[in-house]
């Protein structure tokens, strides 16, 4: 996997700035342990975009004062931000993918050692999981609109117990999650993905 240095320096909040030499063998070293430590998987789920029963509104139509109720696959959804994410596809993708655990210990490795080391660790691996989700998804040759995730907007963290379950995330993948919901591997990510119509 290659990675945008441009995207690690994002997550390191370094701005503008360029890192000078000593920083850069220091990203370097450390680019090098997170892809070695790094297992990445996916999981995938295609599937319908309805209006769920009882809702009162037709797929598209988001006025009036409750959000909108979709059933995408096995799971029933309310979100206004979600109903503006997937604009009107009549399919989308439940998707789930992680860089392991192994990943998980280097963290916890540098989160004791060093803070600075820790900050790199941590946005070369968020770097990492996202390049990961960008090739997987362009592999499915397929016109997709933004993803769009549990805990963003009016779609609650409170989903991910029912969306994991969908795609059997435990035993595929190796997800769980912590009582807030928050997922162990923790990059790790869910989405929902529409098809463009």
């Amino acid at each position: 996997m290659k990675l945008d240095r441009s995207e690690i320096l994002r997550y390191m909040k370094m701005g503008r700035a360029e890192p000078d030499a000593v920083l850069t063998v220091r990203i370097d070293r450390l680019e090098h342990e997170v892809l070695a430590a790094a297992r990445p998987v996916s999981q995938y789920l295609r599937t319908a975009v309805r209006l769920a029963r009882g809702a009162g509104q037709p797929l598209g139509d988001a006025a009036g004062e409750d959000a909108p109720r979709y059933e995408i696959g096995p799971l029933t959804l309310a979100s206004r931000d979600l109903w503006r994410c997937l604009r009107g596809a009549r399919e989308a993708y439940l998707f789930a993918a992680t860089l392991g655990h192994d990943v998980d210990r280097l963290i916890r490795k540098y989160a004791a050692l060093s803070a600075a080391d820790l900050l790199i660790v941590q946005a070369i691996a968020a770097t990492a999981i996202e390049q990961y989700i960008d090739d997987e998804t362009a592999s499915w040759g397929e016109k997709l609109l933004p993803r769009y995730s549990p805990g963003y907007g009016d779609l609650p963290l409170s989903v991910q117990p029912d969306f994991l379950a969908a795609l059997d995330a435990r035993k595929t993948l190796g997800i769980t999650l912590t009582e807030t919901f928050l997922m162990i591997p923790s990059k790790s990510v869910t989405a929902i993905i529409g098809i463009q119509p």
